[in-house]
């Protein structure tokens, strides 16, 4: 049985580069394609393109997406640590305020990974 060759250029990533860049994004979805790049080449010496890398996000199904400020600064870790924190602290002592988480990068990251 012969199996068909396949078409086109050879993938410039593997699957772990490929999984390294999806856990990234999941961790930081608002990371630029140069960021990503770099990051690459630090964790895994390997150089490639931005394109390569826009290419790489495509194939695997990642569109670029308007980031929700919301959405943005909500971290169910955090909020779990602040709970254990806060819980130990008597209803007294406990000052309430509105808007006071601060998100630097929502400030001017408006895009991320989805």
């Amino acid at each position: 049985m012969n199996t068909p060759a396949k078409i086109g250029r050879a993938l410039l990533m593997n699957t772990e580069q490929e999984k390294f860049l999806v856990s990234l994004l999941e961790h930081s979805p608002d990371l630029y394609l140069d960021e990503l790049v770099e990051e690459l080449e630090v964790q895994h010496g390997i150089h490639v393109s931005i394109f390569a890398v826009w290419r790489t996000l495509q194939r695997l199904g990642l569109r670029r997406k308007k980031l929700s400020r919301i959405a943005a600064e909500c971290s169910e870790a955090a909020r779990t640590a602040f709970q254990w924190a806060v819980g130990v602290e008597s209803t007294e002592c406990l000052v309430y305020t509105n808007e006071s988480a601060i998100y630097l990068h929502a400030t001017y990251r408006l895009k991320g990974w989805s």
